[in-house]
């Protein structure tokens, strides 16, 4: 079962982790795969995947580090870092830079060229990575329901606490500008943040479900919500036929 995906910028190629820690990059425009790490191998926990916006480089999330691979045809190499298991993981648009979070709320700046990791925050039960459009700035949220915004540097100055929400942080989005944060809690509120002061700018009523960047009204009673079923699929359905779209199998 499919776990865990990420789709490069130019749409060519596909990373896929499965619950069972098989890591694949798929080449979209050909239909070959590659496998980067095979099943039962891998120390994959939270099946977190990344991959650069070019496709060259795919990065998954281990125990205590990162697997990196440069596709195709490159070996994967680990990177030591961190404290726990990583369960989020995002890689900059430079394809050099990667960042993660771990199940101890340790933050974490790869650097996938040199090999090398350094913290940049502890949080525990630190959730929802984000980073800015400009690679500049991390957003992630805290367990006492705040959200921390800091620089990506590892010299950045003290991070910015947006306070607001009383439960705890489902997802957060930045706007295209980096200026806006959007936010979506357990307490069925949404929140949009002016980055510049902190300040809270409109918030969502619980009359909705919510997700950062996306709303859904609740449909009347006796009748199901559209789109697909909630909880990961490892398919595709096809709109016309209903069957499910199977990935390629990869190279030998």
């Amino acid at each position: 079962m499919v776990a865990g995906l990420a789709l490069a910028h130019d749409g060519r190629r596909l990373a896929v982790v499965e619950q069972d820690g098989a890591t694949r990059v798929y080449d979209l425009t050909t239909g070959g795969a590659q496998l980067l790490a095979s099943p039962g191998l891998s120390e994959v926990y939270h099946r977190a995947i990344g991959i650069s916006p070019d496709g060259a480089r795919v990065v998954w999330g281990e125990a205590r580090g990162i697997g990196v691979v440069e596709v195709p045809g490159g070996a994967p190499r680990r990177i030591e870092g961190g404290a726990g298991e990583v369960r989020e993981l995002v890689v900059a648009a430079d394809g050099q830079t990667a960042f993660s979070i771990d199940t101890s709320g340790v933050v974490v700046r790869w650097d996938l060229r040199a090999g090398t990791a350094a913290e940049l925050a502890r949080r525990p039960g630190a959730d929802s990575l984000r980073l800015a459009p400009d690679g500049r700035s991390l957003a992630f949220g805290a367990s006492d329901d705040t959200i921390i915004v800091r620089g990506t540097a590892v010299d950045a100055p003290a991070p910015r606490v947006l306070v607001g929400h009383a439960g705890s942080i489902n997802d957060l989005a930045f706007a295209p500008d980096g200026l806006t944060l959007a936010s979506a809690s357990t307490d069925s509120t949404a929140r949009l943040w002016d980055l510049a002061t902190g300040a809270s700018l409109r918030t969502r009523p619980p009359r909705v479900r919510l997700r950062a960047g996306v709303h859904t009204r609740r449909p009347p009673a006796g009748h199901p919500s559209p789109g697909a079923a909630p909880g990961r699929s490892s398919s595709t359905a096809s709109p016309r036929s209903g069957r499910a779209a199977r990935l390629p199998r990869e190279r030998h």
